[in-house]
């Protein structure tokens, strides 16, 4: 306390103003007193599992808890607060690291390994191994194995896999029995119906029954030939050995018939030629001795086609020849030598042309040589009219035969519907051709594909007037309908030659 002392109020003593926090600054001031005044400095709280204690408005405070985690998993951590950080050993799980061990444990604070790791895969085609820092390794390896396939044969590793060669064959060489496999159970066969062969030649009718072949009944070895003598060998089939004597060989034309080398063979035929002029005989297997009249016939003094005449002889050198043939050397109906054409047509006489060797039982009655320009008239086929029969021939300028047809079936004052082609060497064979009619008449000697492939047009498809297909054609000239010419898409084919008969 103040006290006055000399006439003046002097100081006591100075006033303790510690409070004891070490967060405040204590000091006193004259005027008012003590005063403690928080302050931020660095304290310490008594508690040993705080960290960062310091001063925060006059408290002593911790910024942060004690990390007691010694990453042992082999210790149990605490914090004491009067002695901070306590470890105690477990007796916990653990894992020493080490991918080849198992049931790894604590011990004295240590991580202990376990048991070794069995590596087995299961898998006969690989070799098992641990390491320790890779864990299991299954590395493929050759060897044989067993795929567990009882249908399988020659199984061995590759590429770490159990593969077989090949599938077993089950097959039991019995028709008698349905063969399969189970991969469990390997190979099966049961019983099945059915056609089968007992391996004997002289049963038929073999079938199955409860897995075996059963044989059927005897086989015929009748060949029903009277000449062979019948029997039936186990391994050689039916033998049927010829036996001699005699037979009936069912034909009325034979009078002996014998049996040789197993056949009934007839003899001594039948003659039932009678001799009658233009008569045929023949023999008929069946009904026996057969006649007919024959046409045409050369000798019985009607001309019959294809006959030129029949005079009732068979002499030569009396106009008609012993084949019925006109006797004459003119070739032509008008019996000229030079041109078989009517008189007066031939625009060009150079191109008649006569064919020196008709063919037999024809007559020639127009011709000529096909040039590029007018040939013949438009009254061409006068020497070919009245007849019931045509036929009209076409020669390359080679001499080779390009076309050869006929109708023997005309009707007089009619039309020819349908021309026949007769085939001749390598020539290809047409069905028919056509006979046009229109502002003018002409023949076609083909009708369809292929005459011009054959060289008879030299290119092109023809295109006709008053027809139409791929032709060559004796017809009136492109240039006028007074004349004739061989011609193809509107060209000429010189040198062609052309015969036309009745």
């Amino acid at each position: 306390p103040d006290q006055c002392l000399a006439g003046k109020c002097a100081s006591g003593e100075l006033l303790d103003c510690d409070d004891g926090n070490p967060c405040t600054d204590d000091f006193c001031q004259p005027e008012t007193g003590c005063v403690n005044s928080p302050n931020d400095s660095d304290c310490d709280d008594g508690n040993e599992c705080t960290l960062g204690d310091k001063c925060t408005n006059g408290w002593c405070l911790f910024q942060a808890l004690e990390d007691c985690n010694d990453d042992n998993p082999c210790t149990d951590e605490h914090c004491d607060s009067a002695v901070g950080c306590v470890a105690n050993m477990n007796n916990a799980p653990c894992d020493d690291s080490n991918l080849c061990t198992i049931g790894d444990g604590c011990n004295l604070g240590e991580c202990v390994g376990g048991l070794e790791m069995v590596c087995n895969d299961g898998n006969p085609c690989t070799s098992d191994a641990c390491k320790p820092g890779v864990g299991c390794e299954f590395t493929p390896a050759p060897g044989a194995c067993d795929d567990g396939n009882e249908c399988t044969i020659g199984d061995s590793c590759t590429e770490g896999k159990c593969l077989p060669e090949s599938m077993k064959d089950c097959d039991d060489q019995n028709l008698c029995t349905a063969n399969s496999c189970d991969p469990l159970e390997g190979c099966q066969s049961v019983p099945v119906d059915g056609i089968c062969s007992d391996d004997d030649a002289c049963t038929v009718g073999d079938a199955c029954a409860n897995g075996e072949c059963q044989p059927g009944g005897p086989r015929d070895c009748n060949d029903d030939n009277v000449c062979t003598e019948d029997s039936c060998d186990p391994d050689l089939l039916c033998t049927n050995t010829p036996i001699d004597g005699g037979c009936d060989d069912d034909d009325l034309c034979t009078q002996v018939d014998e049996c040789l080398d197993g056949q009934c063979v007839g003899s001594s035929p039948l003659d039932c030629d009678l001799g009658q002029l233009c008569t045929s005989y023949l023999c008929d297997p069946e009904a026996g001795c057969q006649s007919s009249p024959l046409a045409p016939c050369c000798g019985n003094g009607a001309t019959e086609a294809p006959e030129e005449c029949d005079d009732g002889g068979i002499l030569d050198g009396d106009g008609c020849s012993g084949n019925c043939t006109l006797e004459n050397t003119a070739k032509c109906s008008n019996n000229s030598t030079s041109d078989c054409n009517p008189v007066g047509t031939t625009l060009i006489p150079s191109s008649a042309f006569v064919d020196q060797d008709p063919p037999g039982g024809w007559t020639q009655c127009a011709g000529f040589v096909n040039t590029s320009g007018n040939d013949v008239s438009a009254n061409l086929l006068d020497n070919c009219l009245n007849t019931s029969r045509l036929r009209v021939k076409v020669w390359n300028a080679n001499g080779n035969l390009e076309e050869d047809v006929y109708d023997q079936s005309i009707t007089l004052g009619g039309s020819i519907p349908n021309w026949a082609y007769l085939g001749n060497g390598g020539m290809e064979a047409k069905p028919k051709s056509t006979y046009w009619t229109g502002g003018t008449t002409y023949f076609t000697t083909t009708n369809g594909t292929g005459a011009c492939g054959k060289s008879i047009c030299p290119s092109g498809t023809p295109t006709l007037g008053t027809g139409n297909g791929d032709s060559a054609v004796i017809a009136p000239g492109n240039s006028g309908s007074d004349e004739w010419r061989v011609n193809c898409n509107g060209q000429s084919l010189p040198d062609r030659k052309i015969a036309v008969y009745r």
